[in-house]
């Protein structure tokens, strides 16, 4: 084992010998493990390591993990450790930092100053007006409520998995015949899903 610094033994006493390779490992590191196993811990030892042990500068310091609640955790045991004026500043979730960055240069990409972030549901309000305005001819077809909020619910979930396949808006519609191959779906109301939200997709996306 590499020497420790007084401060970070008792930190480093509470880790497992895996946690403990983790945190003092050298260049970026991934801790891939279940709920519960330890992987905040292991962050946290890992940041004041790098800190107090190798002298890195605070200011360059990326650390990430998924959730706010372990974002938050991570953050305050850091700065238990080492005091918020020596703590890095970038410590956060990917949805986090990815939002810090844009309000910070927004130009790059394509944003302008104050721009607003859409949640699920204003996701699911601005498919509904679409649906309505570019789909739905009959309005019978979605008469019951429910029905409607399932379609809208669908429909933006499966813009969502364009987005994530990097399918941009105007190729949607000449993929989707390739995607619903691949993804081996057989059945006409998902079928159907899909080429609504590859109509939708542009028409969204400049809203």
């Amino acid at each position: 084992m590499m020497d420790i610094t007084t401060a970070t033994s008792a930190l480093f006493n509470t880790l497992t010998p895996a946690q403990y390779e983790a945190a003092t490992a050298t260049g970026p590191v991934v801790v891939l493990a279940g709920a519960g196993t330890g992987k905040t811990k292991t962050l946290v030892a890992g940041i004041v390591h790098r800190l107090q042990a190798r002298a890195v500068p605070a200011s360059r310091i990326l650390a990430v993990t998924f959730t706010n609640k372990a974002a938050g955790e991570m953050r305050d045991r850091v700065q238990a450790e080492l005091g918020p004026d020596q703590a890095p500043s970038w410590m956060g979730t990917f949805h986090g930092h990815g939002r810090r960055m844009l309000r910070t240069d927004p130009e790059i990409a394509g944003l302008m100053d104050g721009f607003e972030i859409c949640d699920a549901e204003d996701s699911r309000s601005l498919v509904k007006r679409l649906l309505k305005i570019h789909l739905v001819q009959d309005e019978d077809a979605y008469a019951s409520p429910d029905a409607l909020r399932k379609r809208v619910k669908r429909i933006a979930d499966t813009i969502a998995h364009f987005k994530d396949d990097l399918v941009l808006p105007q190729e949607a519609q000449a993929a989707v015949k390739g995607i619903i191959h691949q993804r081996q779906i057989e059945d006409p109301d998902e079928r159907d899903v899909w080429h609504a939200a590859a109509a939708l997709y542009p028409h969204y996306q400049r809203m």
